[in-house]
């Protein structure tokens, strides 16, 4: 049934009068009607959100972090894909301390042991207390985790991964995946996630299959439009999904996972051409002088090891406070940058290293320095696999022309669907396209335009 609403009732945020015959006090009267209540209730616990938000914090919580506080408290399961420092991590967080009990998930020990540093800062804060625990293997962390005794527990992607098991019969009412990138690249760990939240192995197969009919979407839909006990909510800055799986989120809790679009940053890429290391080294003391304290250094993969410690050891000889990554362990590297005592923190250009990920100090951390082009290698001769060759054509893939990359995209989806497979001397025809694939791309690496 349609009824009409004047515009003086939109214009004061008012619901029509089947909904609220008198103006008068909104939340109030509409609970009395029976209309609309629920959003009288999700604002009222909003209100209360936004306080322990802001004692946690010291300043309220930005429109953004009040939107996704909203869906947290409807009770639904949602993906945040924005850029870095708009506070997904401290929203994550409060939201932790606030649920019945809450499992944090993070890429890498560090991370996690800084949120549970957080944690502890925020309860302090609010004056309560909540039983937390940041999970580092020891045999009483164990103890703990198998009796359920706590209420916030903190853990990586690979804690998930070796300890599903347990982690399925603990009635957890919010988890949390913060920086989900390498997360989402294995299957496993989606499937996992999906166990905790309650979903059999005949619903994942099902929200899996390639050709549903008419009865597996409405079966699916009546899956989503089952209540869950357990809000589960995804953060990236940088979210790009390869695997399948991601389907799992869309058909069985509702939403999409995009890849992740950076559109504006408050960050000046720029480049000083040099003649060569020896002189990039040379410049640094200036370039640091210029840029002042809290920056980040990072040497080129190429150069190991050694490189490193000559660019920390010249640097320290020309009077500046160097953090060594190699020096420290990433804890203790961690805590050192915290103090913001230092003129630069150097390290490999690694994904591996501690510098690239599980470094959340925006208030030190103000520029960072990378001596040679940082750089993903990869070799350009391989062995002929369905596997190898297509890795091969994924990284080559953005330098190639457009007519070429049409063509390349074609292959990358036919190997995809034979990754699996090591010896392709038993499938003759899965051979001719590998190596048709190979000889496409292989051509390329003589074609002198792929280098300009």
């Amino acid at each position: 049934m349609e009824v009409p609403i004047t515009d003086r009732r939109l214009i004061l945020g008012l619901p029509c009068e089947r909904c609220l015959p008198e103006e008068g006090e909104i939340c109030k009267d509409l609970k009395k009607s029976g209309f609309l209540g629920e959003i009288c209730e999700i604002e009222e616990n909003l209100r209360e959100f936004s306080e322990v938000f802001e004692k946690c914090v010291g300043f309220k919580p930005w429109s953004l972090q009040r939107t996704w506080a909203k869906r947290y408290l409807m009770k639904r399961s949602f993906a945040i894909v924005a850029p870095t420092g708009v506070g997904k991590t401290t929203f994550g967080l409060v939201a932790s301390i606030l649920a019945k009990k809450s499992l944090l998930i993070f890429p890498t020990r560090v991370l996690s042991e800084q949120a549970y540093e957080r944690i502890r800062h925020f309860l302090e804060k609010l004056g309560i207390e909540r039983r937390v625990l940041v999970y580092k293997g020891r045999k009483k962390d164990k103890e703990i985790l198998e009796s359920g005794d706590f209420d916030i527990l903190l853990g990586t992607n690979m804690f998930l991964h070796k300890n599903l098991e347990v982690l399925s019969k603990i009635p957890f009412t919010f988890i949390f995946v913060d920086d989900t990138d390498s997360f989402l690249k294995s299957s496993k760990n989606i499937e996992g996630i999906f166990k905790l939240l309650g979903f059999s192995e005949r619903e994942i197969s099902l929200a899996l299959k390639e050709r549903k009919t008419e009865e597996d979407l409405r079966e699916l839909e009546k899956i989503r439009e089952r209540e869950g006990k357990t809000v589960l909510i995804i953060s990236s800055a940088t979210l790009k999904p390869k695997t399948k799986r991601v389907n799992l989120f869309k058909n069985l809790l509702g939403f999409d996972i995009q890849r992740a679009v950076s559109t504006v940053r408050n960050v000046v890429d720029s480049v000083k051409w040099v003649e060569g290391m020896d002189d990039a080294i040379a410049q640094l003391p200036t370039l640091i002088k210029r840029l002042g304290k809290g920056g980040l250094l990072f040497v080129s993969a190429r150069y190991g090891r050694e490189k490193v410690e000559e660019v920390s050891n010249y640097l320290k000889n020309e009077g500046f406070k160097v953090l060594n990554y190699l020096e420290l362990s990433p804890s203790n590297l961690y805590k050192e940058m915290e103090k913001g005592d230092f003129d630069v923190a150097i390290g490999l250009a690694n994904i591996g290293n501690p510098l690239v990920r599980g470094i959340d100090l925006p208030g030190v951390i103000r520029y960072a320095i990378f001596l040679d082009v940082p750089k993903f290698v990869f070799p350009v001769k391989t062995e002929i696999t369905p596997s190898s060759v297509y890795n091969l054509l994924v990284s080559v893939y953005p330098i190639l022309e457009s007519e070429e990359k049409i063509k390349a995209g074609n292959y990358i989806r036919i190997l995809s669907k034979y990754r699996a497979i090591k010896d392709i001397e038993n499938y003759p025809k899965i051979k001719d396209r590998v190596l048709e694939a190979y000889n496409f791309i292989s051509s390329k690496f003589s074609d002198e335009r792929l280098y300009k």
